[in-house]
C-alpha cells in the first residue's frame, strides 16, 4: 500500500526477494518515480518539478512502475487456476505444484512491482536459492537437510519461469527478471550413454515378473514414456497397430506392433481395460510401478539405467535400423521440428555399430558408383572384341587363315 508523504509525493513500501522491505518514492500516485535520494534537496527539486509541470499540462515522463500491491504468491495462485495449467499432464501438475509451493514458501511476499524496480537484484535472490537447491542447503531446518540435485533446481527454475511468463501475458506482471538473461541450466540433462544392451535387457527379463517383462516389451517396441504405457488400454490395439494419443504432447500416433511384442501380447490375460497391471490384475499406480521396476532393476544386477533409459534404446534401435527422422517421429510422438534436435541430444548414443552400418552403406555406395564409371570401359573392351573378331573372320576368308 502507498502513502502520502510530505509535499504530496507518494510513497510505497516493497517486500523483496530476500524478505526485506523497501521504499519507492513517486511524484504522486500512479506518477514517474522520484531518483533523488529521500530528504536531499534534489529530491525536492525533482518532486516539485515534476508536479509542477502536470499540474500545467506539460509532458511529463512516463511512470516507471506502479504500486499494483500483488503479490508473487497471488501471481502463483492464479497460475494454477488458469486454463494453462489444467490442461498439462497429471504428472506435470502434480511435480508443478510441489515447485509451486517452494516458490511460494521463499517468495511468495515478493511484490510483483520488484520485478520491474529491481530485475537484477531480483533474479540474483531467484538464482541464489536455486543454487542452495543444488547443494541442498535450501531447508530452514537442519533436520530438513537434503541431498543437493542440480537437475532438481534447475527444474525450480523452469516452473518459476513459466509462471512469470504467464503473468507476463496476462498482464500480472510488467518483467520477468528470468527471461533473455542468460541464465544457464546446471544440470545439462544427456541420454547418450544410458542405452540398454541386449544383454541387459536379457538379464532383466530373466529376472523380472511377467508384468514387468511386458512393461519392458512395450517400452522396447513402441518407444512411449512410462505415463503413456501405463494408461494404455486394450481398446487401443487392434492386433496389428496401437493408436494413442501421448499425454505430453496430445500428439496422436499409430504405431504397428512389431512381431515379438505381439507375441507377448497375444499370451497376456486381458483382466482389465488397462494393458499394464500388477499382480493382482490392478492396474499400476505410477508410485507403485516404479518402485516394483526398481526392485527388477535390482535383482537384474543393473543400477545405472532406468525406464526412460527404455525409450532412448527404442529410438536408438529405430536409428540403427536405418529409420529416417520423419520416421522416428511418426513413432515416438515428436514434433518433426524437433525431432533431430531432441534425438541427438537426448537419445542417440555414440554407438559404434551406427558407425558401422554406416561404412557399409558407405561402401556399397563406392561399389555402385564404381560399376557405373566402369560402364564405359566395358562397352570399349566389347567393341574391341568385336572388330578383333571381325579382323579374324575377314583374314579367314581371304588367306584360309587367321594368322
Amino acid at each position: 500500500m502507498g502513502r502520502p508523504s510530505k509535499g504530496g509525493a507518494h510513497v510505497v513500501t516493497r517486500t523483496l526477494a530476500d524478505g526485506s522491505r523497501r521504499e519507492y518514492h513517486y511524484a504522486w500516485a500512479g506518477g514517474p518515480a522520484i531518483q533523488a535520494a529521500p530528504g536531499t534537496p534534489a529530491y525536492k527539486a525533482e518532486r516539485d518539478r515534476l508536479q509542477q509541470a502536470r499540474a500545467s499540462g506539460q509532458p511529463v515522463p512516463e511512470k516507471t512502475s506502479t504500486a499494483s500491491g500483488s503479490t508473487l504468491e497471488t501471481v502463483v495462485d492464479r497460475y494454477l487456476d488458469s486454463e494453462d495449467f489444467m490442461s498439462c499432464s497429471p504428472r506435470t501438475k502434480y511435480d508443478y505444484r510441489v515447485q509451486a509451493a517452494k516458490i511460494v514458501k521463499k517468495f511468495g511476499r515478493l511484490d510483483v512491482a520488484a520485478l520491474v524496480d529491481c530485475p537484477d537484484e531480483t533474479r540474483g535472490f531467484f538464482l541464489d536459492y536455486r543454487d542452495q537447491i543444488a547443494r541442498g542447503t535450501h531447508h530452514e531446518k537442519a533436520s530438513e537437510k537434503a541431498r543437493g540435485s542440480r537437475r532438481q533446481a534447475d527444474y525450480f527454475m523452469q516452473v518459476l519461469n513459466t509462471i512469470l511468463q504467464w503473468g507476463k501475458r496476462r498482464g500480472k506482471i510488467k518483467l520477468n527478471p528470468l527471461t533473455d538473461a542468460g541464465v544457464k541450466k546446471l544440470y545439462n540433462v544427456t541420454r547418450a550413454d544410458k542405452i540398454w544392451s541386449d544383454e541387459q535387457i536379457d538379464v532383466f527379463r530373466s529376472r523380472a515378473s511377467k508384468e514387468i517383462d511386458l512393461a519392458m516389451m512395450l517400452a522396447l517396441w513402441t518407444g512411449q514414456r512410462q505415463g503413456d504405457l501405463l494408461r494404455l488400454t486394450w481398446a487401443a490395439y487392434d492386433g496389428t497397430e496401437f493408436k494413442i494419443a501421448t499425454g505430453k504432447t496430445t500428439v496422436p500416433v499409430q504405431i504397428p506392433v512389431g512381431g515379438p511384442l505381439k507375441k507377448v501380447l497375444d499370451a497376456t490375460p486381458r483382466t482389465s481395460t488397462r494393458i499394464l497391471v500388477n499382480q493382482a490384475g490392478v492396474p499400476w499406480a505410477p508410485d507403485g510401478f516404479r518402485t516394483s521396476w526398481g526392485k527388477a532393476t535390482k535383482r537384474a544386477g543393473i543400477v545405472d539405467r532406468t525406464f526412460h533409459d527404455v525409450r532412448g534404446t527404442a529410438v536408438t534401435n529405430l536409428a540403427r535400423a536405418g529409420c529416417t527422422p520423419i520416421q522416428i517421429a511418426e513413432f515416438t510422438g515428436h514434433k518433426l521440428s524437433q525431432v533431430k534436435t531432441i534425438l541427438e541430444k537426448h537419445y542417440l548414443a555414440r554407438d559404434p555399430q551406427i558407425a558401422r552400418d554406416a561404412i557399409v552403406k558407405l561402401e556399397a555406395y563406392h561399389a555402385r558408383k564404381t560399376q557405373i564409371s566402369k560402364r564405359p570401359q566395358a562397352i570399349e573392351i566389347v567393341r574391341a572384341e568385336n572388330d578383333s573378331l571381325e579382323n579374324i573372320s575377314q583374314r579367314k576368308q581371304r588367306f584360309g587363315t587367321d594368322l
